[in-house]
């Protein structure tokens, strides 16, 4: 309840608390052209954001498998096959040699974060950093 109150007056009360990938969560730079776009950030998370959704995570494809129709007990589980194979298929389009990409994976979903050049009306170069999602069962060939 105390939790609630803050936030409702604004308070971040998870900032004091360290951020790390409790659930190792995939995070992995693609490509990395681009050295003034920082890295963006990844499935970092408090240790109490954690706990909160921990059990909601445990939930997610449980049903799916017990009932035969999924091969891994838990949907976070495939995004540790997803996201190599997501890499892959960016490596292998010379459209992204000139950016710096990032991918993120949670349960089957690909998030990608970016930086890449724009060329203004003077022929210089801009970066720019940006977010993508996809669905891993887009229909894009991996």
């Amino acid at each position: 309840m105390a939790v609630a109150v803050l936030a409702f007056l604004g308070v971040d009360v998870f900032a004091a608390e360290k951020r790390a990938n409790y659930f190792n969560d995939p995070f992995v730079q693609v490509t990395g052209a681009i050295d003034s776009c920082p890295t963006p950030p990844g499935p970092l998370i408090t240790e109490t954001e954690m706990k909160m959704s921990a059990h909601a995570r445990a939930e997610r494809g449980t049903r799916c498998y017990l009932s035969g129709r999924c091969r891994l007990p838990n949907a976070y589980h495939y995004d540790q096959e997803i996201i190599p194979r997501v890499k892959k298929a960016i490596l292998a389009d010379g459209r992204f040699a000139d950016t710096s990409v990032w991918a993120e994976g949670q349960r089957r979903w690909v998030i990608l974060k970016d930086a890449f050049a724009v060329r203004n009306r003077r022929g210089r170069s801009n970066s720019w950093c940006a977010s993508w999602m996809m669905s891993s069962q887009c229909s894009i060939s991996l």
